[in-house]
């Protein structure tokens, strides 16, 4: 809203909610509860850096942030990918398929506060091991989720394709395996380029991505595909039109906001 210049967000909104960011960052680097999450060498650390820098960009401490993330990457990220590709601290836990995830999307997320930034390419930044968060999320990829389901590693998996592409189409094979609606989700349109894998979807009337072209006189609903979109793979989700793009677009925004901040 500020980049934007709405014309709700008032410059007394702004001032009350930078005062507020800074005493909270205040305690955030100081208090020992936060210290205690700091050092923590699991998702609870990783996401404790991600969330700082994210507050210290919007209060415009961007000097600060890339200092938050420098301590990321040369700190706890160091331990927490081994040379396959497993997240050890994540491992041990009791829902290790959920929180191999639940880590790999925080690093996800710090290596895009990083691009933002312009200051580390946490990318091809590697572990004391030799490992990125590539590896992490294709090992996830190798691990039955048991009960689980692997739900939680879609959009790792989608954010990996795009940022390190998916020349074999590994990538995309599992998605197109385990969830024939991909194409429709949110997370689809955040992460690009990412093919369609010609899959078709539809949005019915309730807001529900469906698989298949759906009906053409239901309203609000549409499909996708690659010959939908002139056979360009990565524009599927485009061509989803009327009410039901407009909902996939305000939840891609949702997950944007998320994501980043």
């Amino acid at each position: 809203m500020r980049a934007m210049g709405a014309q709700a967000w008032t410059a007394a909104l702004d001032a009350g909610m930078v005062a507020w960011t800074n005493k909270y960052l205040v305690w955030l680097t100081t208090n020992p509860i936060a210290m205690g999450e700091k050092a923590a060498p699991n998702n609870h650390g990783s996401f404790y850096f991600s969330q700082t820098a994210s507050l210290q960009i919007l209060v415009g401490d961007l000097d600060g942030a890339t200092n938050t993330l420098k301590e990321f990457y040369d700190g706890i990220y160091q331990a927490q990918i081994t040379k396959t590709g497993e997240q050890p601290f994540e491992a041990e836990r009791t829902r290790a398929y959920h929180y191999r995830s639940y880590n790999a999307g925080a690093v996800i997320t710090i290596n895009r506060i990083a691009d933002y930034l312009k200051s580390i390419n946490g990318w091809t930044t590697k572990t004391s091991a030799g490992a990125t968060v590539q590896d992490a999320v294709d090992f996830a990829m190798t691990v039955k989720p048991d009960d689980e389901g692997p739900t939680e590693a879609y959009p790792n998996i989608a954010a990996i394709a795009a940022q390190y592409g998916d020349p074999d189409g590994k990538y995309t094979a599992f998605l197109s395996a385990h969830e024939q609606t991909y194409p429709g989700q949110a997370w689809f349109f955040w992460n690009q380029p990412l093919s369609d894998s010609g899959l078709q979807v539809h949005i019915d009337d309730t807001g529900n991505i469906l698989a298949g072209a759906g009906s053409s006189t239901s309203t609000g609903s549409s499909s996708s595909s690659s010959s939908a979109s002139g056979g360009n793979k990565n524009n599927a989700a485009a061509t989803v039109v009327a009410g039901g793009w407009m909902k996939v677009l305000m939840g891609a925004a949702a997950v944007a906001l998320v994501a980043f901040f």
